[in-house]
């Protein structure tokens, strides 16, 4: 059962999953964080920002993504596709993994309906904590609380 934690009781090493926004001053603020009692798949759910084909990088909550040659990539309706299909705007679902010097390096992406409203999603382990300046870095993304970011134990 999930219970409400402080936002100090957050530690390095813990396997967090986050909902949250990319906001206009390019910072993504954390609506709601959950520390996960086991580590699961990385993962990145938001709209493609850019998308460079001749590079094979793509650019997603002001991070670019290398996309290597193995990456896997399918449609909305679960049909594989190709590098072609990814475009700015685009919801995608990211799977793959960090690696220090690298950041996060994508495995599988899963093309999404995009919505009216669509809220980004991070699943992975916690790198960095600032408690004063109320800040984190998962999967190589920073990001920022407030005193309105809902804290859970699950």
């Amino acid at each position: 059962m999930s219970h409400f934690i402080e936002f100090d009781e957050l530690q390095e090493g813990q396997y967090l999953k986050i909902a949250g926004k990319l906001l206009p001053d390019s910072g993504f603020l954390a609506v709601e964080i959950v520390v996960e009692p086991s580590p699961g798949n990385d993962k990145i759910e938001a709209e493609l920002q850019h998308v460079d084909l001749r590079r094979k990088r793509i650019k997603v909550l002001n991070q670019e993504l290398p996309l290597e040659p193995v990456v896997e990539i399918r449609d909305a309706d679960s049909g594989q596709t190709d590098w072609k299909a990814l475009k700015p705007g685009t919801l995608v679902k990211i799977k793959g993994r960090y690696e220090d010097g690298r950041g996060f390096v994508p495995e599988k992406m899963k093309l999404k309906e995009t919505l009216e409203f669509n809220v980004e999603e991070l699943q992975g382990r916690l790198l960095f904590v600032d408690r004063t300046n109320r800040q984190l870095v998962v999967n190589g993304i920073p990001i920022r609380a407030n005193g309105k970011t809902i804290l859970l134990q699950a």
